[in-house]
């Protein structure tokens, strides 16, 4: 804006002559001279150097409030100014008689115009000999540009939607509130907002309504705080709150349960009562003895949107303060999802493959293959324990699953080509698989690019998996894999949502008993009746039946008196590579 202004201010280009001219002919007042300046609608004074106001246009004159027959001509042009900027005045005209420009800026108040901002450019006039013989000031009336400038200020400081101070202005003042500590320990708290399932609201009531709730949020939280505590908008649904925490967490959390409640009151759009909740994320300044002289706002800001997001994770609604700890859980899940997309990038995958064996005879009837992976040339490998928040992210499961497949369906090719058999090669399914509807053709497709047989693969999957986002995707895509001829087993039966009901729903193979059960089955009367329950019922519902996690003899045995035909475990053999495993020639 300033820049604009600048220019705006220059002297026009059609006044360029006439400078000139004045230059040349100034002691003879030419009339010409002061027709063309009174063309100008910006205010334009000739100044001798010693400040006295030779000529003022019609525009002046009008700026001035002159009378008709009424002149300032031959008085100081000092005088004429507001006695506060005088003294810019008086260093702006020395500047202009010494042959240098200069600007300066005045603010007037005349009867009846109100409050007027001008842009004053002193310009030195040059005589042929290179002298300076007068003052050219031209003045113009910024008043307008300036509250347009203003308007833009808190624009950009504000939120349209709301009118409280957004992100930016919020990170800003907060960073004063923590700088402007009077006492070392004086604390500062921090509240993040976020409306829970506000995603849903949208989709139900529409985005007019949305916004509405919004606004009716921000001025509740306005009312409530009643200027004890600076409160922004800073993105979506979330709205920031920072307040002096004297009482440290007890008074942090006494706000943020005072909030909750005004949330929970219902909002009324078209008739209809919006009850909402809100989740909270707070944290509070160190004090002196232990906090770091730069501490920021942004910090700050972070701390309690890592508390924010904590709550979430498990849940929503409530309050839930920062402590040290989350940060290196966020350390945790951020760096295994770069390893995740190095392996994806630099295609590290490596399948190890697990035997499934006839508790009675021994003899290896199928596979379970196993993720596994190097950051090395010949390095070790590595379980997925480090990677395990890529199988929540859709884009990095899907990637790491089509490499996992392409790698498993070449060795069972390899196999098959050297004309051995092959037993059955159990492939696991990420839950976050079929938040789309295509896993079936893309496993398809890629199993037929290989040109394996049906019976040569088979789909392990958990419940977790029919449950999220929901049961159709899955349910389809499990029947197509399973009318092309592969066996569909049940993972993990016995842990976390298990339903009898789908047992009968889905097109389930067979079942796998949890390790946790194994482990415990000769040491636990619970875990040994869930057990023997399982294999009971998979009898009887012509399931297979597979127990995993088998370590010692013991386990085995009571697993082949309880009627299990089938295990795996480390009793057996740990995974082992394609080239061991399954005695295919290392690449």
């Amino acid at each position: 804006m300033t820049q604009w202004l600048d220019k705006a201010v220059e002297l026009p280009c059609d006044l360029k002559p006439a400078v000139t001219a004045a230059g040349k002919t100034f002691g003879a007042h030419s009339e010409a001279l002061h027709h063309v300046l009174d063309a100008s609608v910006d205010c334009i004074k000739i100044i001798e150097c010693d400040g006295t106001l030779r000529h003022l246009n019609l525009s002046g004159q009008r700026a001035f409030g002159v009378e008709k027959g009424e002149s300032f001509v031959g008085q100081h042009w000092l005088d004429l100014l507001p006695r506060e900027i005088r003294g810019r005045g008086r260093r702006a005209l020395q500047a202009a008689t010494t042959g240098r420009r200069a600007r300066f800026t005045v603010k007037s108040a005349l009867p009846g115009r109100g409050v007027e901002h001008w842009e004053n450019v002193l310009t030195p006039v040059i005589s042929l000999d290179g002298g300076v013989n007068a003052v050219l000031c031209v003045s113009r009336n910024v008043t307008a540009l300036r509250e347009v400038e203003k308007k833009l200020k808190i624009s950009a400081a504000h939120d349209a939607l709301t009118g409280l101070p957004n992100r930016k202005n919020f990170l800003r003042t907060l960073q004063r509130m923590l700088k402007g500590r009077s006492c070392p320990d004086d604390q500062i708290g921090l509240l993040v907002i976020d409306l829970d399932y506000f995603k849903q609201i949208n989709h139900l009531f529409g985005h007019e309504a949305s916004d509405l709730l919004l606004r009716e949020l921000a001025d509740r939280l306005k009312a409530e705080l009643q200027g004890s505590a600076f409160v922004a908008r800073i993105c979506g649904d979330e709205f920031a709150i920072a307040v002096n925490a004297a009482a440290g967490e007890a008074s942090l959390k006494a706000l943020a349960d005072k909030l909750s409640a005004v949330a929970a009151h219902p909002f009324l759009q078209d008739e209809h009562a919006i009850k909402i909740s809100i989740s909270i994320g707070g944290a509070l300044s160190r004090s002196d003895s232990d906090r770091q002289q730069d501490e920021k706002a942004a910090t700050l800001l972070k701390n309690a949107s890592l508390a924010l997001q904590e709550i979430k994770s498990h849940g929503r609604g409530g309050f839930r303060l920062f402590h040290q700890p989350m940060t290196q859980t966020v350390d945790r899940v951020f760096h295994g999802l770069r390893v995740a997309r190095d392996i994806v990038d630099q295609d590290t995958v490596q399948p190890a493959y697990q035997r499934q064996v006839d508790l009675l005879t021994g003899r290896t009837v199928s596979y379970e293959v196993l993720l596994r992976w190097s950051d090395t040339v010949g390095g070790a490998l590595k379980s997925p324990a480090a990677i395990a928040e890529a199988f929540h992210d859709y884009h990095l499961a899907t990637r790491l699953a089509f490499l996992m497949r392409k790698w498993v369906f070449r060795d069972a090719k390899q196999c098959l080509a050297r004309g051995g058999s092959l037993p059955p090669i159990s492939i696991n399914a990420s839950p976050v698989e079929f938040m789309r509807d295509d896993f079936a053709e893309t496993f398809l497709a890629q199993l037929d690019e290989f040109d394996l047989p049906p019976g040569s693969i088979a789909v392990e999957v958990t419940e977790q998996g029919l449950i999220e986002p929901g049961p159709t995707y899955a349910l389809r895509a499990l029947r197509l894999l399973k009318d092309r001829g592969i066996s569909i087993t049940l993972d993990d039966f016995g842990k976390g949502y298990s339903s009898f009901s789908r047992l009968l729903e889905y097109p389930f193979d067979g079942l796998k008993i949890d390790h946790a059960f194994v482990k415990n089955i000769t040491l636990d009367a619970s875990s040994h009746a869930i057990v023997d329950t399982i294999v009971s019922l998979g009898e009887r519902l012509s399931l297979t039946i597979v127990a995993e996690g088998i370590e010692t003899k013991e386990q085995s045995d009571m697993l082949t008196a309880m009627g299990c035909r089938i295990g795996q475990g480390y009793y057996f053999s740990p995974p082992e590579p394609a080239a061991t495993a399954l005695r295919i020639p290392p690449c």
